[in-house]
């Protein structure tokens, strides 16, 4: 046996490629001839196609607006109106609507009620005992126990504050006031003469002009305080019997204006 033969014989010859694959394309061509063949649909008849599940597309979701507490209160609740779809913005040509926030709405009501005149006791009373009414202001004496010589000098339109008069105007209150302290000086002769103009309770412009002695209740602290000793009933009782005649006598001088 030659080289040749024996190579032979350990490595046989492959097949021709050629007849291999005329073997497969008919083995495919008899398998396509055997499968069932659906027939063709009539020219009238609608091809049904199979039924594919949609999903449905979920709704755009908006960020909840901030309430108006939410806010801080220097700041004022913008409610805006957009299209659902569209992205939220302030627009210079939209018209917006302010909402001050609760605490603001609150305090805006009561500073309106606080300018209201009607709810004030000064405006729709005199005040005490009425001795003269003037064009601009009255004088009233106030029932005051244990004080018999107290006055209030009091403007006759609602005004909260001293310097919400006209400097003209606050001269011709001062007027008024100083002709109350000289009539009690003169007439009565206390240890001391107390003004004031307070006004928290009443917000009702007016000045107290109070006779004070140094045997009464409070003296020397002032009358709203704690008392500081018993009074004799005889001081304060020769005291009543004088008030008419003060009475007459800053009549007679602030009517003669």
């Amino acid at each position: 046996m030659d080289a040749e033969e024996a190579r032979a014989s350990y490595f046989p010859a492959p097949a021709e490629p050629e007849v291999v694959l005329a073997e497969a394309v008919a083995d495919r061509s008899q398998a396509v001839d055997e499968a069932p063949v659906a027939a063709a649909p009539d020219a009238g008849e609608q091809l049904q196609l199979p039924e594919v599940p949609v999903r449905p597309r979920a709704p755009r979701r908006r960020a909840p607006a901030k309430e108006a507490a939410d806010l801080p209160l220097a700041e004022a609740h913008v409610a805006i109106t957009a299209a659902a779809d569209a992205p939220v913005r302030v627009e210079p040509t939209r018209a917006l609507t302010v909402v001050l926030p609760e605490p603001l709405a609150l305090m805006a009501r009561a500073l309106e009620r606080a300018k209201e005149p009607l709810a004030c006791p000064l405006c729709t009373d005199d005040g005490g005992e009425l001795v003269v009414r003037l064009p601009a202001c009255r004088v009233i004496r106030a029932t005051e126990p244990g004080f018999p010589a107290f006055y209030r000098v009091i403007w006759n339109s609602h005004v909260a504050e001293w310097t919400d008069l006209p400097e003209a105007d606050q001269l011709g209150l001062m007027r008024v006031v100083n002709t109350v302290e000289r009539t009690l000086r003169d007439l009565l002769h206390p240890t001391k003469i107390n003004l004031a103009s307070l006004g928290n309770v009443v917000p009702h412009l007016h000045w107290h002009v109070v006779a004070r002695f140094d045997w009464d209740s409070h003296f020397p602290a002032p009358i709203w305080g704690p008392a500081q000793r018993k009074v004799e009933p005889a001081h304060t009782a020769v005291l009543e019997q004088l008030m008419p005649q003060v009475d007459e006598v800053l009549r007679q001088r602030l009517v003669a204006w």
